[in-house]
């Protein structure tokens, strides 16, 4: 199983994010690990497909109902971290 890291090494490759050191990075990866190629084909397949989706126009009170949804219900926002606090790594 690919670890989250090299999951998200792939995905930003896919998605065009990845600088030209991650980008040799991935290429070795997918010269060994036939996961890797089956994982970002995978991807790929999802990509594509979700770009040949139909696009739709919003409704012309999307905004006005988004609002008053979120106005009934708040989202939660979790507490910020004092200033200079070390960010945890907390497994997913």
């Amino acid at each position: 199983m690919l670890s989250d890291r090299l999951c998200q090494l792939l995905t930003g490759h896919v998605d065009g994010e990845l600088s030209a050191r991650q980008c040799k990075a991935v290429a070795r990866l997918l010269r060994q690990s036939p996961e890797a190629r089956a994982f970002i084909e995978q991807l790929e397949q999802d990509a594509h497909r979700l770009r040949n989706l139909p696009q739709q126009k919003p409704a012309r009170d999307f905004a006005v109902t988004v609002l008053a949804a979120l106005h009934e219900r708040p989202l939660s926002v979790p507490p910020l971290r004092p200033a200079g606090a070390v960010a945890r790594r907390v497994p997913v």
